[in-house]
């Protein structure tokens, strides 16, 4: 069985948003639609072990964020 994410409540349409399947589309910078939230883990539907993947991808997130935020 396969986890599903718990996406509801959170205006999801109302910041531009696109879910495919209940996934959230995100690009490799694991940004979503609006490039100024990031999401990690089932939302985006890797197919991998939920809690060690998502500690991978919010690594990388943090990792995009602090570097543009030392551009600025």
């Amino acid at each position: 069985m396969e986890n599903q994410p718990n996406i509801k409540g959170f205006n999801l349409e109302g910041v531009k948003v696109k879910l495919t399947y209940q996934k959230i589309k995100v690009n490799q910078k694991l940004q979503i639609t609006n490039t100024k939230i990031y999401t990690c883990g089932i939302t985006i539907g890797g197919g991998y072990k939920p809690s060690n993947f998502a500690k991978y991808e919010a690594s990388i997130a943090i990792k995009i964020y602090y570097f543009f935020l030392a551009l600025r």
